[in-house]
């Protein structure tokens, strides 16, 4: 079942990727292909799992968020003559394992700022929980590199709910409830391409926003978003308790869902909280379902080896030949990261040179694909 046969069939490939890849091919990395080489619209690649894909790296610090191998992947593909973009955060991101709160969230992301107003919020989606504000205060967000648009995603609901944006301290537009919840996708205008803070103001209500993805539009880029959740099992991933903006229905949402989905699928946190492996085979099962349902391409990702002793760790092979099983039932492909063996910064998570030989791996994979 694991063999060299994970060559991409039918594709020019950059570099042979037999080594750590299984059931990649033409037939199920079409629509990812088609929309990239159409040139009409960003393409988009999310990534779903757990910290080791948000990046957490023990004593990485505030540069974590754009170390992880997602944000590392948009530099190797730029260098490759590939437009990608990473400028983007998503939700709290599980804060980073180190318990949920917006200061701890902000010890591994330095692009982000706020005042003691914003604080983590209840609603789950995509990357974690919102953020958001109910007093008067501030969140900055300053992506990594330049950019001339952006767009805000919140849930939109009850009237009265009244925000504002600024770009690089200048003049406040105001944003509105329009009473419907749903997602409010806010674009926002941030001058010529080039390095720009985009500050969000409090209002009125229950502001809660869910994400900020800025990209540059003079050109048509891969938009890399990194939904990576700290501490997330297959459960949580797939939890969708808002049934408007969880983290199913974002996969379904128009201008939202990706045309290719990377899933790690929270195997690590399963195995360590012992969760059965058919329970958990069943929701990556999902994930990967509902990601194909709404047009989009799945590569599986295995997880890193996991040196702990909690839980079932010591049956973690079992977990990975069950996501190789739904690899086969679903037909979609695998990136075996454990083939790699990337540096680790402890039992499970790599360093930063780590992930950059993950995101070495994925690129090769998306040169070969488009």
């Amino acid at each position: 079942m694991r063999s060299s046969r994970g060559m991409l069939t039918g594709l020019l490939e950059a570099e042979s990727l037999g080594a750590f890849t299984f059931n990649l091919k033409t037939s199920n990395t079409s629509g990812f292909r088609a929309t990239y080489r159409a040139g009409a619209r960003n393409t988009r690649v999310a990534f779903i799992g757990d910290s080791t894909t948000r990046g957490q790296s023990t004593g990485g610090g505030a540069s974590q968020a754009v170390n992880s191998w997602p944000m590392q992947l948009a530099t190797l593909l730029n260098a490759a003559g590939i437009n990608a973009g990473a400028n983007n955060v998503w939700g709290d991101g599980g804060s980073w394992g180190l318990g949920q709160t917006i200061a701890n969230f902000k010890t591994g992301d330095s692009r982000v700022t706020s005042t003691a107003a914003w604080a983590l919020g209840s609603t789950l989606s995509a990357g974690g929980n919102n953020l958001g504000a109910t007093a008067a205060g501030t969140m900055t967000f300053t992506p990594q590199s330049n950019v001339n648009t952006a767009q805000v995603i919140w849930r939109d609901g009850a009237l009265g709910r009244d925000w504002d944006h600024a770009v690089d301290g200048g003049a406040a537009t105001n944003v509105l409830s329009t009473g419907s919840t749903q997602f409010g996708i806010v674009p926002v205008d941030l001058g010529s391409v080039a390095s720009h803070a985009l500050t969000l103001s409090w209002d009125l209500g229950t502001v809660g926003i869910l994400g900020i993805d800025a990209y540059d539009n003079t050109r048509k880029e891969i938009s890399l978003w990194n939904w990576g959740i700290c501490g997330a099992t297959s459960a949580n991933l797939v939890n969708n308790s808002d049934a408007v903006v969880g983290r199913l229905a974002i996969l379904a949402h128009a201008s939202l869902k990706p045309d290719l989905a990377f899933i790690e699928g929270g195997l690590i946190n399963d195995w360590r909280t012992s969760v059965a492996v058919a329970t958990s085979k069943s929701q990556l099962t999902t994930l990967v379902t509902t990601v194909k349902t709404n047009g989009g391409n799945v590569i599986l990702c295995t997880p890193t080896f996991d040196a702990s002793a909690s839980g079932l760790t010591a049956s973690q092979q079992i977990y990975v030949d069950a996501m190789y099983q739904v690899a086969n039932e679903q037909n979609v492909g695998v990136l075996d990261f454990r083939k790699i063996s990337p540096e680790r910064s402890d039992d499970v998570h790599p360093t930063t040179a780590g992930y950059l030989a993950m995101a070495t791996a994925a690129r090769s994979v998306i040169q070969a694909i488009v």
